[in-house]
Order: C-alpha cells, then sequence, then structure tokens
C-alpha cells in the first residue's frame, strides 16, 4: 500500500460497515436540512460524537502512520460537505508544493457515504502520480496542466464507508454526475500531515481564508472564520482528547497574530 500510494498519489480502503454509514447518512442530513450549509462547522462537526470519533478511529491512525510515520498532525479542518462538486484542482495551499521537500507532505481524507460511479457520482476522480509534478509557479502553468493531465484520469471506485486518502498535491476533481442525482451525496473531509511538515505556515493559509473579495466587498467565510477560534484541548471533546493522546498525535489550532 506504502508503494502504491508513494507512486500514484492516493489510496481506498474499505472502513465502515453498512449500519454505520446509514447512521452517518442520517447525521449528515439532519444537519444539512437544519442548516442548509453545504460544508459543515467545525464546532458542529466536534459537538456529534460520531463524526468527531471517526478521524480519531483506530483504523484510521492506522493506516495514516503507515503512509505518514508517527506523529500526525491534523487541523481544525473538519467538515461535511453536502453535494458539493469541485472541477479538477490541487487543493488551495499546495500549487506550489515541492514533492521532494518533505514540510510538503500532507494529505486529504475523506469517508465518503456513498458509492461513487460513474453516472451519480459520490467520490473523487483523481491523475494517479500528478503528486509529483515540478511545483505550480503560477495559474497559466496549472491551467495547462490540467489541459495536459486530465486525460490520464482515473475516477477511484470507492463503495460507501471507504477511506480515500489522497496527496495534497494530487491534481483532482469531484467526480461529476451526468443523471440527476437521487439522493444527496456526503463526504466527511479533514487534513493530516506528517511529523516534519510546515504546520504553522498551513494553520496560516487556513486562517487567511477566512474572508474572500467578492463582488468589490471583503465577505466572511465562515467555516474558516471559526478555525482561528477553535483551540485544542479546550474546544474538543474528551473522548476525542484521549484517543490523541494515546496515538501520540497533534492537533494544532491557530497561534495569536
Amino acid at each position: 500500500m506504502i508503494d502504491a500510494f508513494q507512486r500514484t498519489g492516493y489510496m481506498c480502503r474499505p472502513l465502515l460497515s453498512a449500519p454505520q454509514v446509514q447512521q452517518l447518512r442520517e447525521i449528515c442530513d439532519t444537519a444539512y436540512h437544519e442548516t442548509g450549509d453545504r460544508e459543515m462547522l467545525v464546532s458542529r462537526f466536534l459537538a456529534n460524537p460520531s463524526l468527531s470519533a471517526l478521524p480519531f478511529s483506530e483504523p484510521v491512525i492506522d493506516t495514516l502512520t503507515l503512509l505518514l510515520g508517527f506523529g500526525c498532525h491534523l487541523f481544525p479542518n473538519f467538515t461535511v460537505r453536502s453535494g458539493l462538486y469541485a472541477d479538477w484542482h490541487i487543493d488551495a495551499g499546495f500549487k506550489n508544493a515541492d514533492a521532494r521537500d518533505p514540510q510538503t507532505t500532507f494529505v486529504q481524507c475523506a469517508v465518503y457515504l456513498q458509492d461513487n460511479d460513474l453516472k451519480s457520482g459520490g467520490g473523487l476522480d483523481v491523475v494517479p502520480g500528478s503528486h509529483v509534478l515540478p511545483p505550480v509557479t503560477d495559474g497559466t502553468t496549472l491551467t495547462q496542466r490540467l489541459l495536459e493531465q486530465v486525460q490520464a484520469r482515473h475516477s477511484i471506485g470507492n463503495k460507501a464507508g471507504d477511506l480515500v486518502v489522497w496527496d495534497a498535491r494530487l491534481l483532482h476533481r469531484g467526480t461529476p454526475a451526468t443523471d440527476a442525482p437521487v439522493r444527496l451525496k456526503f463526504g466527511i473531509h479533514w487534513t493530516v500531515a506528517c511529523a516534519s511538515a510546515a504546520i504553522d505556515d498551513f494553520m496560516r493559509h487556513l486562517i487567511r481564508r477566512s474572508t474572500v473579495m467578492r463582488d468589490g466587498e471583503v465577505r466572511i467565510v465562515p467555516r474558516y472564520a471559526e478555525m482561528a477560534n477553535v483551540q485544542y484541548p479546550a474546544n474538543y471533546p474528551a473522548s476525542v482528547v484521549r484517543e490523541v493522546e494515546r496515538w501520540g498525535l497533534a492537533v494544532e489550532s491557530a497561534r495569536p497574530a
């Protein structure tokens, strides 16, 4: 699995049982219909025992330790995305990352609560091996790379409840639906880094995303704005703190300006 991950930039493995998937779908569906938020706030994520336990569960940490080594770092970037679709991109914050530098070893994690298929979507498309291409330095270069590389795309055939992990430098997109969706799609997402990664740089990147310029005005992005106030261990459930200590993990908080 390590060799395949290093070569392709992603991996997929079974994680949840059918009853666990159904329970989480009900939780996510309730949250979405109560708030209408396409991306769940971290405070709501951490307040739900079933959601907050998932990134710190034994099979997840075993997998991440195998891929990244001991002492993984997690960030207050926990969310549930509901029916969102993003076209081909490299995740913001990693477009200039160099695969030869261990400080850029970050992964994105997702547990999808539906099967991924070419008609209804529900998971992730990737360009295998694109994480080791030379770093991107400008938007024009990125656009050209996308045009050149997406011909080699691969749709990950994840099943509901699978854990998908991909290198944050990988070209990827949400698998698009060609048919009208039968039901809302859910993905549980978070970010993890190896012990040698540039932790402070990424935290600053997350906080910078709390505002965007739109229609000539500065707008607040609630999910990222909230991250500046989420502190470990104060805002985390005691059950999560116990698992963090058990596994020798680190959970990051925003530093004072």
